[in-house]
């Protein structure tokens, strides 16, 4: 069916959702599924899927895809993975007629960085641990490989760094943070990339909304005394065409998300943003 030449707007909620070990570790896929269906979303980026890509997608009413690890309400076009790291690319279709590119994706947990400031903190060098991991330049590379495909359409990332954000480790909350405040280079190097933080344009503030996607527990509520939680998944978006109407965390109590689900499937809570994909009039 062509596309509505009057429909030159369309809103969506697109999320990260790492799902831990095929969604059904810990709570049944179908509690999994209700996470989906309750935050009422159109695309989802899983994370651990593990096999069940397809039942969850039956489960929250959604078409899936393997190839690009993608649940979508919207026809995908065409999915890859990347040659770079664990990156798929995918292209989606959205109401209005245009064009949307999901790069969905996943860093290496190798010497996760907060851990390495619990051990070490202020004599640790964050930026040069950063490097050292490997993960700026895997991001660097994705972004050659995404820039060379996609160009300066319409782009959505939905990922899981294994990397704090710049904007959440400011000299106004080192009392998280074993004192510590850092430019953490993944996402100076995506911000420079022309990528905004969904989460954290919507809640720019760092002290009342920190936004921690890690942990719940593992299982909720339990983990280990020493654990530190942080934000680490992710929806950025990138393109002339999207505009930003919200973002919001799920998990499992009012006090640490704003959609709320009990009992919590996952050791990680899910990242949405909520966007508007506009047309100027005679693009179609």
């Amino acid at each position: 069916m062509p596309p509505d030449r009057h429909l030159r707007q369309t809103i969506f909620r697109a999320a990260y959702f790492n799902v831990w070990r095929g969604g059904d570790h810990f709570q049944p896929l179908h509690q999994t599924a209700f996470v989906i269906k309750h935050a009422r979303l159109q695309i989802v980026g899983v994370h651990e899927a593990e096999g069940n890509l397809a039942r969850l997608g039956q489960l929250s009413g959604l078409a899936y895809d393997e190839v690009g690890d993608l649940l979508s309400a919207y026809p995908i076009e065409s999915s890859r993975t990347l040659a770079t790291a664990d990156f798929r690319l995918s292209a989606t279709r959205l109401p209005n007629g245009s064009r949307l590119w999901v790069l969905k994706g996943h860093l290496p947990e190798t010497a996760y960085g907060p851990y390495e400031v619990r051990k070490h903190g202020l004599e640790l060098d964050v930026v040069a641990g950063e490097y050292a991991s490997g993960r700026v330049e895997l991001m660097r590379a994705v972004l050659g490989e995404l820039d060379a495909i996609a160009g300066e359409e319409n782009v959505l990332l939905l990922a899981g760094l294994n990397s704090p954000s710049h904007r959440d480790w400011t000299p106004r909350v080192v009392d998280r943070h074993y004192g510590v405040s850092a430019q953490w280079p993944v996402t100076c190097l995506l911000e420079a990339a022309g990528f905004v933080d969904a989460y954290r344009e919507f809640r720019p503030n760092e002290e009342t909304h920190p936004g921690y996607t890690w942990t719940p527990g593992y299982p909720p509520p339990k983990k280990t005394k020493h654990e530190k939680d942080d934000r680490v998944d992710y929806v950025f978006y990138r393109g002339a065409g999207l505009r930003l109407g919200g973002a919001a965390l799920v998990g499992e109590h009012r006090s640490v998300a704003d959609i709320v689900v009990r009992p919590w499937p996952s050791d990680h809570r899910m990242v949405l943003g909520e966007f508007e994909s506009h047309i100027a009039s005679g693009t179609l």
